[in-house]
């Protein structure tokens, strides 16, 4: 198994990055692992470089420059021609790399590229799909490929009942890449587009669909889920840990949930790659995520840690110290006052 890491990359909080094949590591400054998330395509990277603005570029064997947000958001990627070295970034926000490419003679050439950030709307969403079943329909689609020079804000549901004819929805977060519309009828025939909105505007329409909903298209199997981090049985001494894990469905997943009691249970962050944030307590910790699926089938998986925390031993040594040089002080009195008693006796005798 060949893995490939990357040089780290360190952000204006301290934070440390690093690619290794389809992951970007985040660590904390004392070596802790602060976030992880998964690279989109599935390619081995170059050292990453960090913006002043938060944004993490990097580039890979595919032929593409890649700027992700660092909570793990693709921003945009751009398609270059030739093997591309590692990137630098300019003090106006350029991104530099030099690409070695074939020319028409059969040799190399060495090109530098140089790539800015345009202020434009994203471009179009990807890849939207439906699913139909007993009075839903599932819309799933992968982000834009170029999210402009803002942040993504939201993504607009159109929805009609004949072709190009659709409305507007509904809005969602952009963290979402999937819609669960539940107010339809089961025999009806249903259209639907999706944009993407920043601080600029609007995208042009992504690829239309449309789903009919079926009473008889029940869906009785369950999904599956699993904790990659952390294992089962562990012994961890961070009160503050990142859990993550897989899931996956027949149709699709619609929401992974969390809980540290199996009672109070709080959204992750994903679906078929998700992570969270726990905080745990002293001792004993038994950890439950949970994947949801369009019809309402649940499947539930836990793990079994053990928290304790971490001994002071810097704050012990320096309380150690203090008493032994209490107890030296306390004798060297003892003896200049039992030397002073005696000198004096010897006086008066």
């Amino acid at each position: 198994m060949n893995i490939n890491i990357s040089n780290p990359a360190i952000d204006s909080s301290g934070k440390i990055y690093i690619c290794a094949n389809k992951s970007i590591y985040s660590l904390n400054p004392d070596g802790t692992l602060y976030n992880k998330f998964n690279i989109i395509e599935n390619v081995s990277t170059s050292d990453p470089a960090i913006s002043k603005d938060g944004i993490i570029y990097f580039t890979s064997e595919d032929h593409i420059l890649y700027a992700y947000y660092l909570n793990g958001t693709l921003k945009w990627k751009f398609h270059a021609l030739g093997y591309l070295g590692s990137s630098i970034i300019g003090n106006d926000g350029t991104i530099y790399f030099v690409a070695l490419c074939e020319n028409n003679n059969g040799g190399k050439d060495c090109c530098l590229y140089a790539v800015g950030n345009n202020k434009t709307e994203p471009s179009s969403p990807i890849n939207l799909k439906a699913y139909s079943g007993n009075n839903y329909v599932l819309l799933d689609w992968s982000q834009p490929s170029l999210f402009g020079d803002y942040y993504l804000l939201k993504y607009k549901i159109y929805r009609g009942m004949s072709s190009g004819k659709e409305e507007v929805l509904n809005l969602i977060e952009i963290n979402n890449t999937q819609y669960l519309d539940k107010n339809v009828l089961n025999g009806h025939i249903y259209f639907y587009y999706i944009t993407a909105e920043n601080n600029y505007g609007e995208s042009m329409p992504s690829n239309e669909v449309e789903a009919i909903p079926d009473s008889t298209n029940i869906d009785i199997e369950k999904p599956n889920i699993e904790i990659e981090y952390p294992y089962n049985n562990s012994l961890l001494n961070s009160k503050e840990i990142m859990v993550q894990g897989i899931a996956s469905d027949n149709v699709a997943i619609i929401e992974v949930d969390l809980s540290i009691d199996g009672r109070c249970w709080f959204l992750a962050n994903g679906t078929e790659n998700w992570h969270a944030k726990l905080n745990l307590t002293n001792g004993k910790n038994t950890i439950f995520v949970r994947a949801i699926d369009p019809a309402g089938n649940v499947e539930i998986s836990n793990v079994n840690i053990v928290y304790k925390k971490n001994v002071n031993r810097t704050n012990l040594s320096t309380q150690f110290i203090d008493i032994i040089i209490f107890i030296i002080i306390f004798f060297i009195c003892l003896m200049f006052y039992a030397y002073s008693f005696n000198k004096k006796k010897l006086r008066n005798e």
